[in-house]
């Protein structure tokens, strides 16, 4: 059984040869760099990511920004009088009993209280996920290139000695 990559060997005809190694290893360069990038974060990554501290500083913009809203009405409801009075007071902690003492007196002040909270944690999520993503690209780019773009580049490299042993100078 003859090999093509031994039987089709000219040694007057070498060009391309070289060529496919170094054009394999440029792509291979390339490659182990976007593999850098698009490589999810480990364990060990992922444990140094403060969660906790992206939640907490995503529900303090949150609440801000919407006390501002709320403080530029002409006109607030109860209920976001008693959510500014909430944020400004800093009783977090305690809406759980604010709402119980609404819903006694004034269930329908209670319900509304109930949807600006619910209002204010999706958009506290959503801000938090905006800011967990960009600290897990900005952990991606404080990777070592040298690990990535040298395992892409040997890879690179061997494709391209594999391609001219399989058949890249057939005629």
């Amino acid at each position: 059984m003859p090999i093509d990559g031994v039987q089709n060997y000219n040694i007057t005809k070498r060009d391309g040869t070289l060529r496919n190694v170094i054009t394999g290893g440029v792509l291979g360069v390339a490659g182990g760099y976007a593999a850098k990038h698009l490589a999810p974060l480990d364990a060990a990554e992922r444990k140094n990511v403060p969660y906790r501290s992206i939640i907490n500083v995503a529900r303090k913009e949150t609440n801000k920004k919407m006390v501002a809203n709320f403080s530029a009405l002409n006109k607030r409801t109860e209920a976001q009088d008693t959510f500014v009075k909430m944020i400004k007071d800093k009783d977090f902690k305690n809406s759980n009993e604010i709402v119980k003492g609404l819903e006694s007196n004034k269930p329908e002040v209670a319900k509304e209280f109930k949807k600006i909270i619910k209002i204010a944690d999706k958009d506290a999520d959503m801000i938090a996920r905006q800011y967990a993503g960009a600290y897990h690209k900005f952990l991606k780019c404080m990777r070592p290139n040298a690990k990535y773009v040298g395992i892409g580049a040997a890879i690179g490299v061997i494709g391209g000695v594999i391609y001219n042993a399989v058949g890249a100078n057939k005629a």
